[in-house]
């Protein structure tokens, strides 16, 4: 607003010599009439908005929308014996302690390099994963695949954990809690890791 407050002063100083000017030659006065009005109205509606206590546009918009916090008064009670505590109102609850960073544990391994029913396993977090990798036996390349199962025997989550012929390794990331065992179907060597995020 102060720079269309500096050009409305510099249009109406410019129209007033105009109209000066005119009225020296006897010319029509008009036009710079109607500019001298129009910079005069421009004038007052810069200095009428700038009159918001010499603050920017900015400052201002920043105080409208800033929230309104309440005002906290620090008192402390002084006695004449040194025993008595000092008591302060500023004092904030604490905030609750930060929970801990989950991490991966390990719940159980298998491995061997034949077809297997695992013992059962339970998992208490709501995310966890197996990770698993295999190589040739002695049979040479041939599939191999993980199956999982719940405690009562019915296939859980996907089922198929892994699939594939030769050497690979993988994880799959299950996200439900409960009792649960592998069925390992292969002739190659393997090795599996369960793991929970907790």
């Amino acid at each position: 607003m102060a720079a269309l407050g500096a050009l409305s002063t510099l249009g109406l100083i410019v129209f007033i010599v105009w109209l000066i000017i005119s009225a020296i030659r006897k010319r029509k006065k008009k036009t710079p009439l109607i500019g001298l009005i129009a910079c005069f109205i421009i004038f007052c509606i810069a200095v009428g908005n700038t009159g918001t206590s010499g603050k920017s546009d900015n400052q201002v918009k920043d105080e409208t929308s800033a929230p309104t916090q309440p005002v906290t008064l620090a008192t402390a009670q002084t006695s004449t014996s040194s025993d008595a505590p000092e008591v302060s109102n500023t004092e904030k609850p604490s905030a609750p302690p930060p929970k801990a960073a989950k991490t991966w544990q390990k719940v159980i391994d298998f491995k061997g390099n034949s077809i297997k029913t695992t013992q059962k396993f339970t998992i208490s977090s709501d995310e966890w994963k197996i990770k698993w990798s295999t190589t040739p036996g002695t049979y040479g390349d041939m599939n191999f695949q993980i199956y999982l199962y719940d405690g009562n025997g019915n296939l859980a989550g996907s089922g198929v954990l892994a699939n594939i012929i030769g050497k690979g390794s993988d994880e799959s990331f299950i996200y439900e809690s409960g009792e649960y065992y592998l069925m390992i179907n292969t002739a190659q060597n393997y090795t599996i890791t369960v793991e929970e995020n907790k």
